[in-house]
């Protein structure tokens, strides 16, 4: 009898434990907070196309089209616009807490080359999006050679100094080889 009343008690115990930890853990948890550099009102961004590539002359892939999307989050209800070369869309409507998703190669209103194609020299296919409060911007492509998705850093979290790590006294330059073997 005593060997009972001994496991009743520890299973009490045992219930009683695991209904306050159950009580307890929802008001420790927390929800991540959103980094202060991710949102912003002013973005000036590009498509990269780091993945081209060459096809056989013989064999074209014409089976998919590339794609270009902007993928924009507002917190609160929020009027932006987009501008690039070829592309102009101002006063676009998006709902607070809702996702708008931008098209550049869609049918209504189409960029005409969204995809920077050029090394090392300065182009104007980029695109500035500008919005009353501030946003999240994903930027996804996907072309015949594959995709890719990044989340771009506003202007506001560019900062206004920067670093180069050198010798004293030493003067950045650019160093590129001038042929086949000049490494």
């Amino acid at each position: 009898m005593i060997i009972a009343i001994q496991f009743t008690r520890c299973a009490f115990a045992a219930i009683i434990t695991l209904f306050v930890v159950a009580l307890l853990l929802p008001c420790t948890s927390h929800a991540q907070d959103i980094p202060s550099v991710m949102g912003g009102t002013t973005y000036v961004i590009a498509f990269p196309d780091t993945t081209r590539n060459t096809f056989d002359a013989r064999y074209p892939n014409n089976r998919y089209e590339d794609k270009a999307f902007f993928f924009i989050y507002s917190a609160v209800d929020n009027v932006i616009s987009i501008k690039g070369r070829g592309l102009l869309r101002s006063g676009v409507v998006v709902g607070g807490g809702k996702f708008i998703i931008i098209d550049l190669l869609g049918t209504d209103s189409r960029a005409p080359a969204p995809f920077v194609d050029e090394d090392c020299k300065p182009v104007d296919n980029t695109f500035r999006i500008e919005a009353a409060s501030p946003i999240i911007v994903y930027q996804y492509m996907a072309t015949k050679f594959g995709t890719e998705a990044w989340t771009p850093l506003p202007v506001e979290a560019w900062g206004t100094e920067y670093y180069a790590a050198a010798h004293p006294g030493e003067v950045g330059s650019d160093v590129s080889p001038g042929g086949q073997f000049d490494y």
